[in-house]
């Protein structure tokens, strides 16, 4: 019998406003410019990427050029997509972004155990 599998997505599971601030969180948590920019991308797609474009006043093809990963967006485009979905840039301590375990620390032995994974820490 084959195992039918399906894409991880985890726009499914950014379903509040918490769940996107943790999620967010996390991809700067972990130190890489071109997961937060695909992050905000993931997110951009939940909330509606036309609604993103239209509040950032960029268009919507420039949108999605500029959360590609291999973009590097300016940083005032970042700062008006966060703002766009309701959200602010905070600094603090890195040994408190230390602490924190995220999703790239874990194993996963299927998508299944991912997915579970992000509801609980997520909602």
């Amino acid at each position: 019998m084959t195992l039918k599998t399906t894409p991880f997505d985890a726009a499914e599971y950014l379903t509040s406003p918490e769940a996107i601030a943790a999620y967010l969180n996390d991809a700067i948590a972990n130190g890489e410019a071109d997961e937060l920019i695909a992050a905000l991308g993931t997110v951009a797609r939940v909330k509606g990427m036309s609604e993103i474009a239209r509040s950032t006043g960029l268009g919507r093809e420039s949108l999605y050029k500029a959360l590609s990963r291999s973009s590097n967006p300016a940083f005032a485009t970042i700062n008006r997509v966060i703002a766009s979905l309701g959200l602010q840039i905070a600094v603090m301590p890195a040994r408190a972004l230390r602490a924190k375990p995220s999703a790239r620390d874990k194993t996963f032995t299927s998508a299944k155990s991912a997915a579970a994974y992000l509801r609980k820490r997520f909602g």
